[in-house]
């Protein structure tokens, strides 16, 4: 395997990123801002998908002494006609909304801290990072070394972009610090998050990390005992003025609670994004959902110290990824070039420790943060 090839999924997708502009992005000044509600003020558009857009905010309140004060805040703006037309999109928010209610704060969980509804539309409010998100963050470090490598005629770009990782200080403490919201969230919320990826772990001014991005999260099976908690209404329109559309939204989070608590100690529904998807998940068997975002934990930690993802295929061939992922993955990495030239030998056990292939011996979240690099 040449080092060209192992290190050719993020790179090929950060230099597919670097060249082109966000498809999905309306500039802001093409786009109308809403009017205050709810408290909330709209200084700038950021995007717009196929189901929302997203909007920077202020939150607007009033201190003791009666001068005003503003956070900045995320929010993204559904149309309602839109959601009773796609379920799939109902069920994502239907556990952001749950989620929101049942974590309680913690310094690296990233939830929706407050939804309300007009006649024609849902608004979901979250914390801004102004960091961005760390798929963003690889793609400004490539961004760079493109811009190095343009100086420097015999250096291509995708040469110059292989292998950049952050520094093992960097990624040591990212790693720290999305391991502890994973465990807290499993051990202390009763939930799986079941998405874990660079493009979900955000970072503020100070680039400490945060998890969001909850659409594809349930309640373990094992927690089902407390579920009452899932009914808290601490995302609830403060004001009052509660809307038939959050009423069903409240709804449907019961409805979710009542599926989960039909389940048993493993789960069946398969989600992920492809490059982090555990063997279990791939190969359509029941698993136990801490175990699949300890592997994803483990690609993440694999992309920040390397710059590249640990599987992939050219091509973008999904069944040669797919067959990578299920085959011999202890083997893979041990001749894994971009793992090799990690220089830290604790960072590579670890890696290849939550990269095991059976979820009975790949490593816990618990045990990873016990792991002499993470001490």
């Amino acid at each position: 395997m040449s080092a060209s090839s192992a290190c050719s999924s993020l790179t090929r997708h950060i230099t597919a990123a670097t060249s082109s502009s966000n498809n999905a992005a309306i500039p802001a000044a093409s786009h109308h801002l809403p009017p205050t509600l709810n408290g909330y003020s709209f200084s700038k558009h950021v995007r717009s998908s196929l189901s929302h857009d997203t909007f920077i905010g202020q939150a607007e309140r009033r201190e003791e002494e009666g001068t005003p004060a503003t956070s900045q805040k995320v929010i993204r703006i559904y149309a309602l006609d839109y959601l009773r037309r796609d379920e799939e999109c109902r069920f994502t928010i239907e556990r952001e909304c749950m989620a929101g209610r049942i974590v309680p704060s913690h310094p690296h969980l990233l939830t929706v801290e407050k939804v309300f509804a007009s006649q024609t539309d849902l608004f979901l409010v979250e914390p801004y990072c102004s960091g961005g998100d760390l798929y963003e963050y690889m793609v400004s470090i490539a961004t760079a070394a493109a811009a190095a490598a343009a100086e420097h005629a015999d250096v291509s770009v995708e040469d110059s972009i292989a292998g950049k990782g952050l520094s093992i200080e960097f990624a040591q403490r990212l790693a720290r610090e999305l391991l502890t919201a994973v465990h807290f969230l499993h051990t202390t919320c009763g939930l799986v998050h079941r998405n874990i990826k660079l493009e979900t772990l955000f970072c503020d001014a100070r680039m400490s990390l945060h998890l969001g991005g909850f659409g594809l999260c349930a309640v373990l099976p094992t927690s089902l005992a407390g579920g009452e908690n899932v009914n808290d209404t601490n995302t609830t329109n403060n004001d009052g003025n509660a809307s038939q559309g959050a009423q069903e939204e409240k709804q449907q989070d019961v409805a979710v609670s009542a599926a989960a608590s039909a389940s048993t100690s493993l789960m069946r529904l398969c989600c992920s994004s492809k490059h982090y998807a555990a063997p279990e998940l791939i190969q359509g068997q029941p698993y136990q959902g801490e175990a699949v975002d300890a592997w994803a934990c483990g690609v993440v930690l694999f992309a920040l110290l390397t710059g590249c993802f640990p599987f992939d295929s050219l091509e973008n061939d999904d069944e040669a990824l797919f067959k990578l992922i299920c085959g011999d993955a202890e083997t893979h990495l041990a001749q894994h070039p971009a793992l090799a030239a990690v220089e830290d030998p604790r960072a590579v056990d670890l890696v290849r420790n939550l990269l095991r292939q059976s979820p009975k011996s790949r490593y816990s979240v618990a045990e990873a943060l016990e792991h002499p690099f993470l001490v």
